[in-house]
């Protein structure tokens, strides 16, 4: 199974979206990291030889896929792909996760892909992250929220949300898994990621499922 992270910003969690979901699929199987971005984000991370799998340059996959086996392998993207890059990141996974914030703009940015991914019929579905918790004041708004904006627009969402927390913006300074830090906090935010790893499993398991009854009906 192959699960590609990509946004067209930065600074959505898109690394973070990607090491942590690697650490769940772990748990399951062997599983691969491959950093593809230019700033090597997951590679400097993964520097000090903390995580229980394997991290590579995206430069040497198809060499290492040759040499190894993964039950998963999970790809974190550069920011800001183009629609051609998005092309070839579609044809070659199973399920394109875009972790998008919340914000008006970010949604706006997140579109672009979207309408990419539909006319090429790609798999996809949208993560939010950095999400605050609400205010008492948004209790008496009547502005649309970012969920209720994407079911609106019939884009799929995950129902897992990722919030804002200062653990994951710890965790790349200590070469560490947000797991790997005590009390409530970092195993609320470790326990987000265990969740979506859930519903990606289940997702696929679902589609695959599907598959097999077409081919066993045709």
């Amino acid at each position: 199974m192959v699960i590609t992270i990509t946004g067209r910003k930065g600074g959505i969690g898109k690394t973070t979206t990607a090491v942590h979901l690697a650490a769940y699929f772990q748990t399951l199987g062997s599983t691969l990291l491959v950093d593809g971005d230019p700033n090597d984000s997951a590679l400097t991370w993964a520097n000090r030889e903390s995580f229980p799998f394997k991290t590579i340059d995206s430069s040497i996959v198809q060499t290492h896929l040759q040499e190894q086996q993964y039950d998963y392998v999970i790809v974190d993207t550069k920011a800001h792909p183009e629609p051609e890059d998005i092309q070839v990141l579609a044809e070659n996974c199973d399920l394109l996760v875009l972790p998008s914030r919340p914000s008006f703009l970010d949604l706006h940015a997140l579109l672009q892909t979207v309408r990419t991914l539909e006319q090429l019929q790609a798999p996809y579905k949208v993560l939010l992250t950095m999400v605050r918790p609400p205010k008492r004041t948004d209790k008496h708004t009547k502005r649309m929220t970012a969920r209720e904006f994407l079911y609106q627009e019939k884009i799929p969402v995950f129902e897992t949300e990722i919030q804002q927390l200062a653990v994951f913006e710890e965790a790349p300074d200590h070469g560490a898994l947000v797991q790997d830090f005590g009390g409530a906090i970092a195993q609320k935010a470790w326990l987000s990621y265990q969740a979506l790893g859930q519903e990606i499993k289940q997702e696929m398991e679902w589609r695959e499922y599907n598959v097999k009854r077409v081919h066993s009906r045709g």
